[in-house]
């Protein structure tokens, strides 16, 4: 194909699908002072949905200036289009200017859904680690996106820069969160040039260069993005005054020596250690935040509940609220909330001059963290108190903090009983005999024994015969006579005689002769 005669003034929105087959025989005379670098494409999609604006957050991940963005909007027509920025992550400032700049304001050529309309904004640059907001709005015409999943979550990304999930706006800074729609991800692409960074080429240079830096970094300065990868060995020398707020989580290793000295304020009830909300550091904060737990085991105390806030600021009023089920809501002047076996209690903490920091979370009311008695699950952060208006709701939202608690008695058993039995016996024998009787008899009988004789008798006789007789004698006679006769005859001789006469005749004859002589006559008659 033969070239055009006369070349466009301005490039084409999208490069040709199908680029010249052989290059350029003459180079350009003024070649570009900077490389050309691939768009970060955000949402491709095709859709109805849109609204007037648009916002959302980058993150450079070297150093780079913002220059241009591409956009869809819902029809063709000329119209006024402005672009605010700001420093950071929006959340928070959906409503209202405050931190606001206007990076661009222009009567626009919008070219509909078909074809990218381009903004060419003033340079926005943005650090290498930091992140940056921008508000596209048009007030005549829809901009185009398509519903995301997590608003603040990352959407797409290249090399150099990340873009992360935002929200709709139906009225520019109208502070009114109905107004806002989230999640959102704008379709369209961000243009942008890389102007350092601390990332090597992905094709390192042919040739190096022929002399070193002439000025190496002399830097004192701590680095402003602190390294990954923290040093496998502690300091030499520990800190010389303890940390002014302790750890969350306690040593993995005791001490090697204890305490000289024990503690002259011991403590009343032992000490459990208290379930860990979430521990990401971030920069999403609301007046408010709401959450439940549940009592997993046992009944609880919860006793106190840590938290992170945007500033450090001193004798800020701090409120904490609680209910459980559909009881009235109670104001909690001291943290003291007992929870029963089974049960879920709600906690809403609030600061009407501070900010209370969160984490954004999957999904309300999904199990977040958790321990051996209690449960954590994910809420919502709240930006206006009681106000009947859901936009003050932010969902889902997880508290970076702490829950301490106590473990209280419970008149319920165990349903796996202890495999190490107590030391001592119970005070009061149990209403109820055991289902399983003990495989090991006791090493001491009953001083008390049972009111009824047992079903089945022993195998063996007993080793010291009774000391008192029975008051009955045995309906049957003994199969064995006993070795030692009795010291007064019978009260009634016997009705057989012995088989065996004795070998000793008696020294007065029988009152009663026998019936029968005897079959073996004595040596000695009377």
């Amino acid at each position: 194909s033969m070239p055009s005669a006369m070349p466009l003034m301005l490039p084409s929105s999208q490069p040709s699908s199908s680029p010249s087959l052989q290059p350029s025989s003459q180079p350009s005379s003024a070649p570009s002072s900077q490389p050309s670098w691939d768009p970060l494409d955000f949402s491709v999609e095709e859709n109805e949905f849109g609204s007037f604006g648009s916002m959302f957050f980058v993150k450079a991940k070297a150093k780079v200036t913002v220059t241009s963005f591409g956009i869809y909007t819902d029809s063709v027509l000329t119209g006024p289009i402005e672009v605010y920025t700001r420093a950071g992550k929006y959340f928070n400032h959906e409503v209202n200017s405050t931190g606001w700049s206007l990076i661009f304001s222009l009567t626009v050529n919008m070219l509909g859904q078909d074809e990218a309309t381009e903004l060419d904004v003033a340079d926005v640059e943005v650090k290498h680690g930091d992140y940056q907001s921008f508000f596209i709005w048009s007030p005549t015409n829809d901009i185009m996106y398509n519903l995301g999943g997590v608003e603040g979550s990352l959407y797409s990304f290249n090399q150099y820069t990340e873009f992360y999930a935002g929200c709709g706006v139906e009225a520019k800074f109208s502070g009114d969160y109905d107004d806002i729609y989230a999640p959102r991800v704008l379709r369209g692409a961000l243009r942008f040039e890389v102007a350092e960074t601390d990332m090597p080429s992905q094709a390192p240079s042919l040739q190096p260069t022929a002399e070193p830096s002439s000025q190496p970094s002399t830097s004192l300065s701590p680095s402003s993005s602190p390294t990954q990868m923290p040093s496998s060995s502690p300091s030499g020398k520990p800190s010389s005054s303890p940390s002014s707020l302790p750890s969350w989580q306690p040593s993995y290793s005791p001490s090697v020596e204890p305490s000289v000295s024990p503690s002259s304020s011991p403590s009343s009830s032992p000490s459990w250690e208290g379930l860990l909300l979430s521990t990401a550091s971030n920069e999403f904060a609301g007046n408010g935040a709401m959450f439940f737990v549940k009592s997993t085991t046992t009944k609880i105390s919860i006793t106190s509940i840590g938290f992170y806030t945007e500033n450090a600021s001193p004798n800020q009023l701090v409120e904490v609220y609680s209910r459980q089920g559909l009881n009235v809501m109670t104001h909690l002047f001291d943290i003291n909330v007992d929870i029963t076996f089974g049960s879920y209690q709600s906690f809403f903490v609030w600061s009407p001059n501070e900010k209370i920091m969160y984490t954004v979370g999957s999904n309300e009311g999904d199990l977040y963290s958790s321990n051996t008695y209690i449960d954590f699950y994910e809420g919502v952060g709240i930006l206006g108190k009681f106000t009947g208006d859901n936009g003050d709701i932010k969902s889902p939202r997880v508290l970076r903090g702490m829950l301490e608690f106590e473990v209280l008695p419970t008149d319920v058993p165990s349903t796996s009983p202890t495999m190490q039995p107590s030391s001592q016996p119970s005070i009061e024998p149990t209403t109820t005999p055991s289902e399983q009787p003990s495989s090991i008899p006791s090493m001491e009988p009953s001083i008390h024994p049972s009111s009824q004789p047992s079903l089945h008798p022993t195998g063996e006789p007993s080793a010291q015969p009774s000391v008192y007789p029975s008051s009955k004698p045995s309906p049957s006679p003994s199969d064995v006579p006993s070795l030692s006769p009795s010291s007064e005859p019978s009260v009634q001789p016997t009705v057989y005689p012995s088989s065996s006469p004795s070998s000793e005749p008696s020294s007065s004859p029988s009152f009663e002769p026998s019936r029968s002589p005897s079959t073996q006559p004595t040596a000695n008659p009377s």
